[in-house]
């Protein structure tokens, strides 16, 4: 599979826990998942707003969440394709 439709860097990419679906992390500041066998897009990660620079599934495939050069993690429901808790770490202890 190619990752070539980043404008970036991919800095990391974590599949699906059944192997179907991709999300690379990217410093285009998109995570865009993706159907393994097919190559196309699934669901767009929207919001970032830094380079994207990991991602995790949840065991069961239903969340992703997503951590940004800025310190700011994202948690979306793949299944609905919906950001469902942004979190922005602070210098003093968590917000």
């Amino acid at each position: 599979m190619a990752l070539t439709s980043h404008g970036h860097w991919v800095d990391s990419v974590q599949f699906s826990p059944d192997g179907k679906l991709v999300v690379p992390a990217s410093a285009d500041k998109i995570a865009k998942v993706r159907d393994v066998n097919t190559e196309q897009e699934v669901i767009t990660l929207t919001g970032h707003d830094h380079f994207v620079v990991s991602a995790a599934y949840s065991p069961d495939g239903k969340r992703v969440l997503t951590s940004n050069s800025n310190k700011t993690t994202r948690l979306y429901a793949t299944d609905i394709n919906e950001l469902i808790w942004p979190w922005q770490a602070k210098p003093n202890g968590p917000s």
